[in-house]
């Protein structure tokens, strides 16, 4: 049975049932936490339609989307977050009842007009849903990428724990790193859940740095977009890693806490170089805590490619349209997008 909540006090109502089955759920991510979807929603721009799916009043499922102003069903995090996807409990992974609901509610909701699901890792319910609904598109558009950091005692420095790396990589990594010894940087991290508050001066000094320096534009790194990252990082979701040059902050990276993984959320700095010293700080504290997986999360950056040698996985789109002029759309889009993967591909 499917359960619509579109309100934020119904939102709100779910938080106890939310963080229940995001513990049951193989392969979530802190961007389909509850604490991540309610920061955002001062960001969204239609209203909430979260669907809840029940299997003899158990909560099996959460799929934590939106309606936006042009009717189209989106996650509420597909422009904020690198992996999305619905919470469902591992007993129901696949359930042909499931997306056999999911689709009928789809195609008989008539404030529904498309789906625009972004940002998905292979997964049996986005299979499942694209059989349901016919005329949908499911297709690789993007990718993600990730590496494992063993712990401390396993090789003699964290560099040469890196079994993915050849020696001739991994001297390139040291000498980078000696350059950082040599320069003075310090390094140190902020961590809500320890007690350390949010760096609001470090923040706004490095968003500063890249409007003057047109890396990145005002109105991306607005007020409210700022409010809704300070959110995050005081639910204790987030690790924050910071290179200091000179006493003044040059570099900082934000990572998502997902048990033994970190995912490389966003970054600020004032010189791009900077953002390899901090990364190779922040694989040193990691390597002497327990290591685990670095995730660098959706895109491919060719400096952390080249010099760490990540796996490589895919990201996909899926799309469905009432229309006949929208799923020729839908066709487009996607033969655009896997001419461009070709390209990037030669």
């Amino acid at each position: 049975m499917i359960t619509i909540y579109s309100t934020i006090e119904e939102f709100d109502s779910l938080e106890p049932a939310w963080n229940e089955l995001y513990a049951r759920t193989p392969g979530a991510t802190p961007f389909q936490s509850f604490a991540f979807c309610r920061a955002a929603l001062p960001l969204l721009s239609g209203s909430l339609h979260i669907i809840a799916w029940r299997r003899k009043n158990e909560l099996l499922a959460i799929f934590p989307l939106y309606i936006d102003s042009s009717r189209t069903l989106r996650f509420i995090n597909d422009r904020h977050a690198d992996f999305c996807g619905p919470l469902v409990a591992e007993v129901a992974a696949g359930d042909f009842h499931l997306c056999e609901a999911l689709a009928e509610h789809i195609r008989g909701c008539k404030t529904i007009r498309r789906v625009r699901l972004e940002n998905l890792r292979r997964d049996l319910f986005q299979t499942s849903l694209q059989f349901q609904l016919k005329g949908s598109l499911l297709y690789g558009y993007s990718r993600y990428s990730y590496f494992t950091v063993p712990p401390a005692g396993t090789e003699k420095s964290f560099i040469d724990s890196f079994a993915q790396l050849s020696t001739k990589e991994k001297y390139r990594l040291k000498n980078i790193f000696s350059k950082i010894e040599k320069s003075g940087a310090a390094w140190r991290s902020f961590d809500a859940s320890r007690g350390d508050a949010w760096p609001a001066g470090m923040i706004l000094s490095l968003t500063d740095s890249m409007v003057s320096s047109g890396i990145r534009k005002r109105k991306y790194l607005s007020p409210d977009y700022l409010a809704f990252i300070q959110a995050v990082y005081d639910s204790g979701a987030m690790v924050i890693s910071a290179t200091y040059l000179g006493g003044k902050p040059v570099s900082c990276n934000l990572y998502l806490k997902n048990g033994d993984e970190f995912i490389d959320w966003m970054a600020f700095y004032t010189e791009p170089s900077y953002n390899a010293w901090n990364l190779l700080q922040f694989l040193e504290w990691f390597h002497s805590n327990g290591g685990g997986t670095l995730n660098f999360a959706r895109g491919i950056y060719m400096y952390k490619v080249h010099n760490f040698r990540p796996v490589l996985g895919d990201l996909g789109r899926f799309r469905y349209s009432k229309s006949l002029f929208g799923r020729v759309g839908d066709a487009a889009g996607c033969l655009i997008s896997e001419i461009k993967r070709m390209r990037r591909s030669r």
